[in-house]
């Protein structure tokens, strides 16, 4: 199976609209179905309220307290027509391009990653507004924030100010839980780390989040006066590492191992697309892609808006921003699985097995304390044979 995350992508499709449709009967008190006639004539409504009378006949047409959710994901017919319309439009102002040699022109594009479909898009936008956006996040983008809910329902961090929180590293920890911290790595390295002591193991993966926050007596987070959550500083974590570099595995690199700051990083710092393919890319399990994304550097992430929160305020129509959505995701994702597989050209499921495997025979437990500078090299020295060639 060549490496591709079409499969988890059209997996979240599916359970995002599950949560929506299920989400909406649970609060049915708080929506009503509007006139479509009375929406349909009112084009001068903030938001998504505003719209071409294509899509105001395709709307399903329910509001809650936090804002409009208007799509109808089960029928979403008019809404494709609506987006394809736009999508010719964008073909006739870019015509010339297709003269290029090797152009692929944006149907095409949208065709071959069809996984990022309308359907998927629309259920990203209603997911969004499930949750309201915490003083952080008012200024973010429904789409960045919507992929932000979702990578937060993946992990386990419902937690709408813990979603402003969670960082690289903390993601690493998670990932390593889900993927590597299983019971074939246990038979392999045994039940003690680097220093004798019995190493905690987590029966959900999710459940880490209680201990790299502190919680009350109730297992509810406990927040700062800004209501942030409030880091535990006494967390330790167990990971495997390589007992010398014989083994070219690539490793989530942690926090000062190569000065990646990767406890600075938030989760909520990323682009819409960068949310998606880190979403996709745990659901996967998939190391390379993971790690490509979880060991990004702060130049290369969003410091304000992205393109297409610059390009989506001057859309003139939903059907329009919806375009410019699903353009954006596509694009961000082809670059991202191209850039991937030019890092690492062996991306079959069973290349990277054996490789892990291999890398865990290679390698031993070690616990460290991911808050302290230093904590991960001193620890893991005790076990390496040479050290770790660190430059300060």
């Amino acid at each position: 199976m060549q490496f591709n995350l079409n499969s988890s992508i059209e997996l979240m499709t599916n359970n995002l609209q599950t949560y929506v449709s299920s989400y909406i009967k649970q609060t049915s008190k708080n929506y009503q179905d509007a006139d479509a006639n009375k929406v349909s004539n009112n084009l001068h409504i903030d938001s998504f309220k505003k719209s071409s009378n294509t899509l105001n006949n395709a709307r399903l047409s329910i509001s809650n307290t936090y804002g409009f959710l208007g799509y109808n994901t089960l029928n979403l017919s008019g809404i494709s027509k609506a987006i394809k319309d736009v999508m010719s439009e964008y073909k006739l102002e870019n015509q010339q391009n297709a003269k290029i040699e090797g152009y692929t022109t944006i149907d095409e594009r949208f065709a071959e990653y069809s996984e990022i479909s309308d359907e998927f898009i629309i259920s990203v936008l209603q997911l969004s507004e499930t949750v309201e956006k915490p003083k952080d996040a008012q200024d973010m983008d429904d789409l960045r924030w919507g992929m932000l809910v979702n990578l937060g329902k993946e992990v386990g961090m419902n937690d709408k100010d813990g979603l402003m929180e969670i960082t690289q590293q903390d993601l690493k920890i998670y990932y390593d839980l889900k993927h590597h911290n299983n019971q074939e790595a246990f038979e392999k390295l045994g039940e003690y780390d680097q220093n004798g002591n019995i190493i905690k193991r987590y029966e959900n993966p999710e459940d880490v989040w209680k201990d790299i926050f502190l919680t009350d007596s109730n297992g509810n987070f406990l927040k700062d006066k800004a209501g942030r959550l409030i880091r535990n500083k006494d967390f330790t974590y167990t990971t495997s590492v390589q007992v010398d570099d014989s083994v070219a595995f690539r490793d989530l690199s942690w926090k000062l191992y190569d000065k990646d700051n990767n406890d600075k990083i938030k989760a909520a710092d990323y682009g819409a697309g960068e949310l998606m393919c880190m979403t996709a890319s745990i659901m996967d399990g998939n190391d390379a892609a993971f790690s490509l994304l979880a060991n990004y550097t702060k130049s290369m992430l969003p410091e304000n808006k992205t393109q297409h929160e610059l390009d989506v305020q001057y859309a003139k129509s939903d059907a329009e921003k919806l375009f410019i959505y699903k353009k954006s995701l596509v694009n961000d994702y082809f670059f991202f699985l191209d850039t991937v597989k030019g890092v690492s050209p062996d991306l079959s499921y069973e290349g990277q097995k054996d490789m892990y495997n291999k890398k865990l025979d290679n390698s031993k437990w070690v616990t460290f304390n991911p808050n302290y500078k230093g904590s991960f090299i001193a620890e893991a020295n005790k076990i390496r044979n040479n050290g770790y060639q660190y430059l300060y």
